[in-house]
């Protein structure tokens, strides 16, 4: 808690982070947020089927970054979330 305090508007880290989040407006969201009822669905069938897997991926922006972890290097996924959100490297 004591570190999010010191997160404030002069904070060197916030203009980053007001990228970041931005970023992710524009690129990720920008169809819109998921529907959460995506997400009650795969805990209802969690529930119902306790021997299913134990880890679901739910929405959209979890399946793109479970698509991209698994197809290539590190460097390739952090590239794709980046060209994702519209965001290059060292911005």
């Amino acid at each position: 808690m004591a570190e999010a305090r010191a997160f404030t508007a002069d904070h060197p880290g916030r203009p980053a982070y007001e990228r970041f989040t931005q970023a992710l407006q524009q690129g990720l969201h920008a169809a819109g947020r998921a529907d959460p009822q995506e997400v009650v669905d795969a805990i209802l069938d969690a529930v119902d089927h306790p021997n299913g897997p134990f880890r679901r991926t739910v929405g959209r922006d979890a399946e793109l970054v479970a698509r991209l972890k698994r197809e290539g290097s590190f460097e390739d996924f952090e590239a794709g979330i980046q060209s994702s959100m519209g965001i290059r490297a060292g911005r």
